[in-house]
């Protein structure tokens, strides 16, 4: 996992090995990190917890690589707290060429915003910016990210910032 320029990168990933698992883009859903934390303290799991009960334990090897740091530091956080071994994780976005760019993501809008919104409201407004959440955008603001960005604000009239 050597030669990611700029790329900050956390974990052991075992020279040779082959990747049973590489999952680009964490955001802040259900990861293969999580289902090997579920594994181990034997919860009940989904994603590719079939997967990890066909390998023994500690056997799998996975790379995990994620843009938005936000969802880099806590998934780092949870391969750190949980000791997860033959898993590295890559602060890095993945393009056509070796750079620095703009990545763009929405920020949580302030809380006395979301005050008024009622269950039904809150609810429908936890799925959408779940989806957004998740979805950055590099180089420029995507279609699919302005789109559901002004959907949201509009719906629910509130300013949702996105940061660059």
């Amino acid at each position: 996992m050597s030669g990611y320029y700029g790329a900050y990168q956390y974990g052991h990933f075992p020279r040779g090995r082959r990747a049973h698992v590489v999952q680009v883009g964490l955001g802040d859903n259900r990861t293969f990190l999580h289902d090997m934390v579920a594994v181990r303290r034997q919860e009940y799991h989904t994603g590719v917890g079939w997967l990890l009960n066909a390998c023994s334990e500690g056997d799998i090897c996975g790379v995990a690589v994620e843009p938005v740091w936000e969802h880099f530091e806590a998934a780092h956080e949870l391969a750190k707290e949980n000791r997860l071994r033959n898993v590295a994780l890559v602060q890095a976005a993945l393009g056509e060429y070796s750079g620095r760019t703009a990545i763009y993501r929405v920020q949580e809008p302030e809380k006395s915003q979301l005050d008024w919104l009622d269950e039904d409201d809150r609810e429908d407004y936890e799925t959408q910016m779940s989806y957004l959440r998740n979805m950055s955008s590099v180089e420029a603001k995507s279609k699919h990210l302005h789109y559901f960005h002004q959907r949201l604000e509009q719906k629910f009239k509130l300013t949702v910032p996105i940061q660059e």
